[in-house]
């Protein structure tokens, strides 16, 4: 499991800072067979994670796909009201 976490504020990286953290992030996922696990916003570092993954789409064999989890809390899940609606989730109260 590599797990990406950092703050959910919108940063600016060089160029070349981005494309070396793109690569190996990709890399070091497909060489090891590591999940990715991030806070599941698109923004901050975890919008580099997610650019990274669509960036490199097209070279993920069947064998070395990467799997991402964004992982974020119930209050920030959009439309949400939906999911309850349609019961996809139970909603305990208590």
């Amino acid at each position: 499991m590599i797990s990406v976490t950092g703050g959910a504020q919108k940063f600016s990286l060089k160029q070349r800072l981005k494309d070396v953290f793109r690569r190996g992030l990709v890399k070091a996922a497909q060489s090891t067979g590591a999940w990715i696990s991030t806070g599941g916003f698109n923004v901050g570092v975890m919008k580099h994670v997610g650019e990274a993954m669509r960036e490199n789409l097209s070279s993920f064999s069947q064998k070395d796909k990467i799997v991402v989890l964004g992982i974020a809390t119930w209050e920030m899940v959009l439309n949400k009201e939906i999911l309850i609606n349609h019961g996809a989730v139970s909603v305990f109260k208590g």
